[in-house]
């Protein structure tokens, strides 16, 4: 965006602007839509923010897409909705009951969940630590888990549970910490270094 340039080439070595031009063309050939959304998005004030909550969730799904991801989900609703399922199911084993937990709480990379965690814990020395406390004071596995919850709410309202709704000025909160994040996220992609990210964190 022309209006918005933080940084000078003197910023840079030469060797560092040839790295990052490299890793930026690399990028983008990968996931030319998902970025393509990012910037369109970025630039047009006109979009409301549930609009750019949306589209910042397309984008981390589509540029984490080939994340691997393996862990247990930390979904406090998913973990109660399981149990009162097994509760049910009388003829299964204590062991089996186990067993079928493991499986189906079990996240891989096909999640955009997991995907987005792995995306934050990569970048998370990145953000300023008060904006950590700001923005994740509910931990950052509930704040993902929310706040895709939101996304999926404001994509099929008519699923959408009470609890995913928000005032305008939580939609804005949420919508800007969204830009920031995957802001941040991409000049660390393409190697940016460390001392300009912080350099123009605050102007995002």
């Amino acid at each position: 965006i022309p209006s918005c340039v933080y940084t000078e080439l003197t910023d840079f070595t030469k060797e560092e602007i040839f790295v990052i031009l490299k890793n930026w063309i690399e990028l983008y050939s990968k996931y030319p839509d998902a970025l393509s959304m990012y910037f369109n998005s970025f630039s047009n004030v006109n979009l409301s923010n549930e609009q750019n909550i949306k589209n910042m969730i397309s984008v981390i799904d589509g540029i984490t897409e080939r994340v691997a991801t393996n862990g247990m989900s930390n979904d406090t609703r998913r973990k109660q909705e399981l149990d009162c399922i097994l509760k049910k199911c009388t003829e299964l084993s204590h062991e089996e009951k186990n067993k079928l937990r493991t499986w189906v709480l079990r996240e891989n990379g096909t999640e955009l969940k997991p995907r987005f965690k792995e995306l934050l814990s990569e970048i998370k020395y990145l953000l300023p630590n008060e904006y950590i406390t700001q923005s994740f004071s509910m931990g950052n596995d509930e704040w993902v888990n929310q706040i895709v919850d939101i996304r999926n709410g404001l994509t099929h309202p008519r699923e959408a549970n009470e609890n995913v709704s928000l005032s305008p000025i939580e939609y804005s909160k949420y919508a800007n910490c969204l830009k920031k994040i995957l802001h941040t996220y991409l000049m660390y992609r393409v190697n940016i270094p460390d001392r300009i990210i912080e350099k123009v964190w605050d102007f995002i």
